[in-house]
């Protein structure tokens, strides 16, 4: 299966790495079973240069960020806890241009760089990338910078991006969480993002509204919640929800184990606080979309940032966990920006 690694797999991709012995051992015991809580001497890297990074227990992939250059996005998939089956879907049916976690405008001066053209099996706007610098650290966290271009197919870059993200170790019980900056920066030409208009808007769509940073996750998901850090979230007809908020939640059950992913956004983000769009019908999605509120223009030589803290987390999280989590973040914007104002570093992008 895509999202869970076979037993040969597993074995040819720790043959080079510390897994092996532990691996070994999960399968001459009756085969391969998660563990419920992350072991520091269970965990390994997968590294397979310019295609992907992974972090792996014994069992399979806890999470793994795919850039290999053959693809259409850079994504993170799957996204799990260590004793969790994959919490996201990459590339489902209704909607092949989901990735699990991902990040993608839809309108990039009025050329589509989300849903696919239909002959074609892709968007019309290509992302490219380049320059993928990974540092894998010895606790089990682990840092990516990329370099990535917006265009036509075989047209002139539009559009720039410097991505860099940061993903923490694993805790005791099993939550990590997933630091991401964008910085997008235009030349000799003003860029328009846009996206598809909410229902209220003129022209809209009751599907409207989606743009940037998305969580697709696994069709098993079941008994699912959303909650901002005002409330808990009621669907409408559609199955949809709107909201604006520094932070929401998707919990649900996974294979009989209470999981989610919170994004929580950065208050210097355009627009803030944040527009958020959630679906909870046959699929299940969660996006931050500050282009819900309209078209955004960056002039000409002008930039763009955005940051998100994405966490991975066990159980099903209410309002005040939520506000808890946007406010312990708010604390390290704050104490970065503190630093850095003392002369001790340079804010990162």
């Amino acid at each position: 299966m895509e999202t869970r690694l076979t037993s040969e797999r597993m074995m040819k991709n720790a043959a080079s790495h510390s897994c092996l012995p532990i691996l070994l051992i999960a399968l001459f015991h009756g085969g391969l079973v998660r563990a419920a809580s992350p072991d520091q001497k269970a965990l390994c890297w997968d590294k397979q240069e310019g295609k992907h990074l992974a972090l792996l227990d014994q069992a399979g992939v806890i999470w793994q960020f795919n850039f290999g250059s053959e693809l259409m996005k850079p994504y993170f998939h799957p996204v799990s806890l260590p004793g969790s089956d994959p919490l996201t879907a990459n590339r489902p049916g209704d909607h092949s241009w989901h990735h699990g976690l991902w990040f993608s405008w839809v309108k990039i001066n009025g050329v589509n760089y989300w849903e696919h053209v239909r002959k074609a099996g892709r968007p019309a706007g290509q992302t490219r990338w380049r320059d993928t610098q990974v540092t894998c650290r010895d606790d089990y966290s682990a840092e990516f910078k990329m370099q990535l271009e917006y265009g036509p197919h075989a047209g002139e870059t539009v559009l720039w991006e410097e991505r860099r993200i940061v993903v923490s170790a694993v805790d005791s019980t099993g939550q990590y969480q997933i630091d991401w900056s964008s910085t997008f920066s235009s030349r000799e030409r003003a860029v328009t993002l846009s996206c598809t208009p909410v229902p209220t808007a003129a022209g809209g769509k009751f599907y409207g509204g989606y743009a940037g940073l998305g969580v697709r996750f696994a069709e098993r998901f079941s008994d699912r919640q959303v909650h901002s850090a005002e409330g808990k979230a009621e669907f409408d007809s559609k199955d949809r929800y709107r909201t604006r908020s520094a932070a929401c939640d998707y919990s649900g059950d996974i294979a009989g184990r209470d999981a989610g992913i919170a994004i929580l956004s950065d208050p210097e983000n355009p627009r803030s606080p944040s527009n958020w769009y959630a679906i909870r019908s046959h699929m299940s999605f969660l996006n931050p979309s500050f282009l819900a509120s309209g078209p955004y223009i960056i002039p000409a030589k002008g930039q763009l940032r955005v940051r998100y803290r994405v966490i991975v987390h066990p159980g099903q999280w209410g309002t005040d966990r939520v506000a808890q989590a946007a406010a312990a973040y708010l604390h390290d914007l704050e104490a970065e920006h503190s630093k850095v104002e003392r002369g001790n570093g340079s804010r990162q992008y």
